[in-house]
């Protein structure tokens, strides 16, 4: 017994058959260098993220709106703290990606 309803059940299973197509759009999506390093740093790849995210929301049938806002309609976001580098990480269900040559993982 696993303690959940049937639509629970459901939801669990579709999830693990959809895991390597997950795992594939986690990977994706981590992929994409989004990081503020200083207050006012110019954008990396928040415009190339939007345009992917946008691609497949479109081809399932959404409809997408990206734009970008005037300077001045968002507030300021926090300051980003300064880190270490991390060190290079492995995909943990397949040892032989690695992700040295993302800068989100540097």
């Amino acid at each position: 017994m696993t303690g959940l309803d049937g639509r629970e059940q459901r939801v669990v299973e579709a999830v693990a058959a959809g895991r390597d197509e997950l795992v594939d759009l986690l990977s994706d999506l981590i992929g994409f260098d989004t990081t503020a390093r200083v207050l006012g740093d110019p954008a990396r790849d928040e415009a190339k993220l939007q345009q992917h995210l946008g691609e497949r929301l479109g081809a399932a049938g959404a409809e997408v709106d990206i734009w970008e806002p005037a300077p001045g309609e968002l507030p300021p976001g926090p300051q980003p703290v300064q880190r270490e580098p991390r060190q290079a990480a492995m995909h943990p269900h397949r040892p032989s990606r690695r992700y040295t040559d993302r800068h989100s993982m540097r």
